[in-house]
């Protein structure tokens, strides 16, 4: 049986009070001003600053600056100030050409690199003699000294994202490339003592906080989950041009980030046509088994993993319009080697008839006993209960879990992006992306009887419309608007829907875990919860104005998020029947036919639940389940209540749950 990472209902609480106003609507509104010759340029853009120097090394006002991109032609004109002071900001990543002149001097010419969010300074010297034009190369990525900002950011390039390995080529694997950034070290022997129990984030604490305190930005706007807190859309690593992991002193315009910015800036096509394709393979041939399943006697579990795709890009009208697009497929087939325990045929005929009843209805296995535990096996004592009965037998299986390649499914993502540059003052860009991910029954949840077996649906799409312009050489505009939608469903038989799940408390015996019927039946009251799942809609509405004057720059822009959750789950829906904590008074339980309490969701309608009318049907309906969109999401439906019975209301508690679901 596998877990959940965390409570569903943990996770409702935590997003109640992570994000408490849904929908939200987040307005920065920040001005940054005496920055020496720099502002801060909009997030996923950088900027390149500088001063123009003569020979002697005076200044040179109103000299000519000239930035070009390498890859499209796309050109950006400044003045020098009359301290010598030049700035361009909203530059795509990229490599340019600056071209300096002055009436009187010879042209400077400089080759750069400008990085996603990168602050690049670039001073002139212009020469009077006609041998002396200067042509450099410099490149910014990794970790260059920036002298513009107190912000500390480590550039995870095209080249390192290219050719450094990773198992499941997720682009945010190497957000460990950045200093001051864990991914979870154990503090004792114990598992849970791991710092990074879940994915949430990027996977990676920064600065010593929580990975949920990672703000995630996919070419400037916030790409999240919010119900989750991790990564809301996935994209196929070549289609992303490069990203900076910012890690301490960033300024306003991230917002909402305790720990650090994690900034990704997608690929955008140029002048020249290129395009690749590829195959990656990955085979459990090549792994060894696990202790576990060593000293078991099992056999190690199998998976094969493929993952191919392709990218191209190129123009379309020279200079004008450009594509790019990348789509990735993930085929998994894996199993893994189980083993739980289960009552056996023998110890059934000991329980009382309301357990016997329930499991002949609900209990078909078609995995075979492989050995059995008695009660001196166990350490227990079931008077009434012949000692040489096997109480548990242990059933292995092969289930859809991930055996060391990821849980088997059949993922795609894509992402597309059309450029046209209007003219030397207006740039714009839309991009597209998609992901679909369909996880096998039993990749949430399995169990000994696989007609319980959960799976996973996610369906993600995301829109982004991006435009720039100049204002003349001192005034610079960027504005964005997104859209995307995150669904995550779980997929199991309908014809579970109602069966209710019996169990008891510390249901473990000689290591090995005891389950029973039902659908997530983590033998943990209130752990389950069908169905579960709901779209997340994010509307993104972004303004960034930056103005230079001389040598000072002051920035100011607003941002408008409106967040959407539809998601919900049916908390209680499979009713709960508690036999009682602890192996010896579980199986006791069975035995007894004694419940310790039952809950059910129900719809009171403004009453309180009470036995069944004299007809025999129940005073109330079903429990009513849909969410308002703009409610935040809650263990339980508003208008359900969970009914709780004790041991003295055991007779009717079948008779109940059938009616009260």
């Amino acid at each position: 049986m596998q877990l959940p990472d965390v409570h569903r209902s943990f996770i409702a609480a935590q997003a109640n009070r992570l994000r408490s106003r849904v929908p939200l609507l987040v307005c920065a509104f920040a001005g940054v001003i005496l920055l020496c010759a720099a502002a801060r340029a909009q997030v996923e853009s950088g900027q390149i600053a500088g001063t123009v120097l003569d020979p002697s090394g005076s200044v040179i006002p109103n000299a000519t600056v000239t930035i070009k991109n390498l890859a499209n032609n796309a050109q950006r004109t400044a003045q020098s100030s009359p301290a010598g002071a030049y700035l361009i900001v909203g530059l795509e990543p990229g490599n340019y050409q600056i071209s300096v002149s002055s009436t009187g001097f010879q042209p400077f010419n400089e080759n750069v690199e400008v990085t996603v969010g990168g602050h690049l300074t670039v001073n002139a010297t212009l020469s009077v003699s006609a041998n002396t034009t200067e042509v450099q190369v410099v490149a910014q990525g990794g970790t260059a000294v920036n002298t513009q900002t107190q912000e500390l950011s480590q550039v995870v390039d095209t080249t390192q994202l290219a050719q450094l390995p990773s198992l499941t080529r997720d682009p945010y694997d190497f957000v460990v490339l950045s200093g001051n950034v864990s991914n979870g070290d154990n503090t004792t022997d114990s598992a849970m003592s791991s710092q990074n129990l879940t994915s949430r984030g990027v996977g990676y604490a920064v600065n010593g906080q929580r990975e949920t305190g990672t703000e995630i930005l996919l070419d400037g706007v916030e790409n999240i989950s919010v119900f989750s807190d991790a990564v809301g859309e996935q994209v196929p690593v070549d289609a992303v041009q490069e990203y900076s992991v910012v890690t301490n002193n960033f300024d306003a315009q991230y917002g909402r980030a305790s720990g650090g910015v994690v900034n990704l800036s997608s690929k955008s096509g140029s002048n020249s046509f290129h395009g690749s394709g590829w195959e990656f393979n990955r085979l459990s041939a090549y792994t060894a088994n696990t202790y576990q399943n060593v000293v078991s006697g099992l056999p190690k579990g199998d998976y094969t993993r493929n993952q191919f795709g392709f990218q191209a890009g190129g123009p379309i009208l020279k200079d004008k319009l450009f594509f790019f697009g990348s789509s990735e497929w993930t085929h998994v087939r894996s199993q893994a080697q189980e083993s739980e325990l289960v009552p056996t045929p023998q110890f059934l005929s000991y329980t009382a008839p309301s357990v016997q009843s329930y499991f002949a209805s609900y209990g078909a296995s078609s995995y075979p006993i492989s050995s059995t535990l008695s009660q001196s096996d166990m350490g227990v004592n079931l008077p009434g209960v012949p000692a040489a009965t096997p109480i548990l037998g242990q059933v292995n299986f092969r289930a859809n879990a991930d055996a060391g390649g990821d849980y088997p499914q059949n993922t795609y993502r894509l992402l597309g992006r059309l450029d046209y540059n209007h003219g030397a003052n207006t740039q714009m860009y839309v991009r597209i992306g998609q992901e679909s991910e369909d996880e096998f029954s039993g990749t949430a949840f399995y169990s000994p009887y696989p007609q319980y077996d959960v799976g996973t649906s996610v369906y993600n799409n995301s829109d982004l419309f991006s435009i720039s312009h100049s204002f003349g050489p001192s005034t610079f505009s960027s504005t964005k608007a997104s859209f995307n939608r995150l669904q995550t469903t779980n997929s199991y038989s309908q014809a579970a829907q109602n069966v209710p799940m019996l169990m008891f408390g510390g249901a473990t015996a000689n290591g090995l875990q005891v389950t029973f019927p039902g659908l997530e039946n983590f033998m943990v009251s209130g752990a389950g919860g069908l169905p579960y799942g709901g779209p997340q809609n994010t509307i993104q509405l972004e303004e960034d104005l930056s103005v230079t004057k001389g040598r000072h720059g002051m920035r100011f822009g607003a941002q408008g998020t409106y967040i959407q959750m539809n998601i919900a789950y049916g908390a209680y829906a499979q009713a709960v029947e508690y036999l009682q904590s602890g192996l010896q008074p579980g199986l006791q339980g069975m035995v007894n036919g004694s419940l310790q309490y039952y809950e059910a969701a129900v719809d009171p309608q403004g009453k309180l639940p009470c036995a069944l009318n004299a007809d025999g049907s129940s005073p109330t309906p079903p429990p009513h389940r849909a969410q308002s969109p703009r409610q935040s999401p809650r263990p339980v439906s508003r208008e359900a209540i969970a009914i709780r019975t004790g041991p003295s209301m055991r007779k009717t508690a079948t008779r109940r749950r059938r009616a009260l679901l």
